[in-house]
C-alpha cells in the first residue's frame, strides 16, 4: 500500500503579493524552493494561517533572495497580502519504504521570509523571542525531556524560552 506523506513544508511564510490576473500558481524565492527540495512546477497544498484558507497549485521560481511568495490566479482571492501561509508538498511512499526523517525536508522560514531553520523532522522544540511575541525556533529535539533541558538553560541565562510539541502529528494545539 501507498500513503501521501508530508515531503516538505515552508512553514508560516508571509504572503508578499497577490495577483489574481495572473494565470495561477504560487511564485516561491527560489532559495526557499532549495532549502526544503521543492521543483518549479511540483504539485503544492497552501494553508493560510490567518483564515484557515486551503488551496492546491503548483510552485514558479521566484528571485533567489527575494523573499517571494506571490499568490497567483483565483487562489489569490483566498488570501491576502501579510497573511502567514504553509506551502507543503507530498509524497506517495511505500508502507515498507523507510518513512523517518531522511525521506522529507521542511523548511521554517517566520523571520521576514528568510529562512531560519531547515529540519529533517518535527517533535518537541525550544522557541526563543522578545517575551515570546515573535518567537524563533532555535532548535528541535526527539524528545520533550531534552527540550526542557535546553529551555531551563536558556532561562538560566535570563532569555526568555518555551518548549511546544507536536503530539497531535500535525495537529498543532493552540497555545
Amino acid at each position: 500500500m501507498t500513503r501521501e506523506m508530508l515531503r516538505a513544508k515552508v512553514h508560516r511564510i508571509t504572503v508578499t503579493e497577490c495577483d489574481v490576473e495572473y494565470e495561477g500558481s504560487l511564485t516561491l524565492d527560489r532559495d526557499l524552493m532549495d532549502a526544503c527540495g521543492m521543483l518549479p512546477f511540483e504539485r503544492i497544498d497552501v494553508y493560510d494561517v490567518d483564515n484557515a484558507s486551503r488551496f492546491s497549485t503548483y510552485l514558479i521560481e521566484g528571485p533567489r533572495g527575494s523573499g517571494a511568495c506571490c499568490v497567483n490566479g483565483a487562489a489569490a482571492r483566498l488570501v491576502g497580502v501579510g497573511h502567514k501561509v504553509i506551502v507543503a508538498a507530498y509524497a506517495a511512499m511505500d508502507d515498507d519504504r523507510d518513512r523517518d526523517a531522511s525521506s522529507r525536508r521542511s523548511s521554517s522560514s517566520t523571520t521576514r521570509n528568510r529562512i531560519t531553520a531547515v529540519k529533517t523532522h518535527e517533535g518537541a522544540g525550544v522557541r526563543v523571542g522578545a517575551r515570546m511575541n515573535d518567537p524563533t525556533i532555535i532548535r528541535t529535539f526527539s524528545d520533550r525531556g531534552e527540550a526542557e533541558i535546553a529551555r531551563s538553560l536558556l532561562e538560566a541565562e535570563g532569555i526568555d524560552a518555551a518548549t511546544a510539541a507536536d503530539d497531535t502529528r500535525g495537529n498543532w494545539p493552540q497555545f
